[in-house]
């Protein structure tokens, strides 16, 4: 199998994390968006739980716009982007802040 890591669903979800909303899309092994979704703000500094609680909730509403069930989440490669202002960043954090 090749695409997403040999994976049997062979999908992957991308997620963009921002202040005001978390989105995510699920594609296939193409590139083919299959559906989109959307969740509250995901400031990772300012609210870490709630920030983790809605980029999965985003993935899980794209895979539901595509037909797909929630559970899929588990099992599905995903690559997460979420906006960290430098400024705002701890010295040697665990984020990988520099």
């Amino acid at each position: 199998m090749g695409g997403f890591g040999g994976s049997m669903t062979e999908l992957a979800i991308g997620i963009d994390g921002g202040g005001s909303s978390c989105r995510a899309a699920v594609m296939d092994a193409t590139g083919r968006i299959l559906g989109r979704g959307t969740a509250g703000p995901s400031n990772i500094l300012s609210d870490l739980e709630n920030s983790l609680l809605n980029i999965v909730a985003s993935a899980e509403n794209a895979l539901n716009d595509a037909g797909l069930p929630s559970e899929t989440v588990s099992s599905v490669s995903a690559v997460v982007g979420v906006a960290v202002p430098i400024q705002q960043c701890p010295k040697d954090d665990e984020l990988g802040c520099r």
